[in-house]
């Protein structure tokens, strides 16, 4: 089966079988949140350029998804609801900790409602002064995910919170100094 554009921006809750969030709900997502990689290359390519999915074996990379070339690294990107973020595996699961950094120049196409000033404010800032770390080495605490009554959620410092759905940013989100 072929993925139509408007599809692919909900495969995150897709994927689990739950509902499709609110534009309310899309509204107040914050990062960090659970995402799990692309398993197949299904992005429509209008929006993976500049990118490359790759799966283990045919690159240097700790699971099956789409990268970016940063600085001569693979770093680990995923998409939710039409937006880039990059990802890091965190236990037995994966996070989406920051928007992809603007440098990259990834086209996104955020669902209606989404907040990326918000996701920019609440994600992690980028690091200055060293090298790129493999988004397979960090270590940090992890966020708790559950599916209640078909609609994927996520605990996030005690608020409980629909995770993302299409996102695509409609003005650069300048990269943290």
């Amino acid at each position: 089966m072929e993925t139509i554009a408007r599809d692919w921006r909900f495969r995150v809750i897709d994927q689990i079988g739950g509902t499709h969030p609110t534009e309310n709900q899309i509204a107040i997502i914050k990062l960090p949140f659970e995402l799990t990689p692309e398993t197949s290359p299904d992005i429509p390519d209008e929006y993976t350029k500049g990118i490359q999915y790759f799966r283990i074996g045919e690159a240097q990379v700790p699971w099956d998804g789409y990268y970016a070339n940063y600085n001569g690294a693979n770093l680990a990107v995923a998409n939710a609801f039409g937006v880039w973020f990059e990802i890091r595996k965190r236990d037995s699961s994966w996070e989406a900790y920051h928007l992809a950094r603007y440098s990259l120049r990834l086209k996104d196409w955020p669902c209606d409602s989404i907040n990326l000033s918000l996701l920019d404010k609440t994600g992690e800032p980028l690091p200055t002064s060293r090298a790129t770390t493999p988004a397979s080495s960090y270590q940090y605490g992890s966020i708790c995910r559950s599916v209640s009554a078909g609609v994927a959620s996520l605990s996030l410092f005690g608020r409980h919170l629909t995770p993302p759905c299409c996102v695509i940013r409609k003005e650069p989100v300048p990269e943290h100094a």
